[in-house]
């Protein structure tokens, strides 16, 4: 679906909407409808790391490993820098044969987080920390983890009350089907 809004000097010229926020449901689309903000959610994902490690709650510099116990010995090296900057070499999730029906990260189904930190820690490594970079959704999906698991909010809580809620961002949050499917 899409919905187009046209403002000029905080005005609505134009408030539209078409196809389905949801197919499963039906669910149409509204010129008010939250939509997924995709990878746009990164950068307050990497504000919130920065803000922890301005705490001394995070260390930049340390393994993964400090915060995911159960990191293979091929996350050796990897640091929490190398997430946020797609240095890490962690396998990438992203593919159709891995999101499909079946899947070990099929987007059809709920994943609580620590099946998905052991869903990417059973994926390959690609290289060695820090000599390339790729960027991975996984390193993000980790960190969303570790928010968690550093603050004992869910990473969309914690975005909520320490930046969303401050800054009047009534609108903006990590997504869910409540937002899209009336029930």
């Amino acid at each position: 679906g899409l919905a187009v809004d046209v403002f000029r000097h905080g005005v609505p010229l134009l408030m539209k909407a078409f196809g389905l926020a949801d197919v499963e449901w039906r669910a149409p689309v509204a010129s008010d409808t939250r939509m997924q903000t995709g990878s746009l959610g990164k950068q307050f994902v990497a504000a919130a790391i920065l803000k922890l490690a301005e705490e001394g709650r995070v260390d930049l510099d340390a393994p993964v490993a400090r915060y995911f116990p159960e990191a293979p010995s091929g996350w050796a090296g990897v640091t929490v820098a190398h997430l946020l900057s797609h240095t890490s070499g962690i396998g990438a999730y992203d593919g159709d044969k891995l999101t499909g029906p079946g899947g070990a990260f099929d987007y059809r189904k709920d994943f609580t987080e620590d099946q998905l930190a052991a869903a990417i820690a059973a994926l390959p490594t690609e290289f060695e920390p820090g000599t390339r970079w790729s960027y991975n959704n996984a390193n993000y999906v980790l960190l969303g983890i570790l928010i968690h698991r550093v603050t004992g909010r869910p990473y969309g809580d914690y975005l909520t009350e320490v930046f969303f809620a401050p800054l009047g961002m009534s609108a903006t949050r990590v997504i869910s089907d409540a937002d899209i499917i009336p029930r």
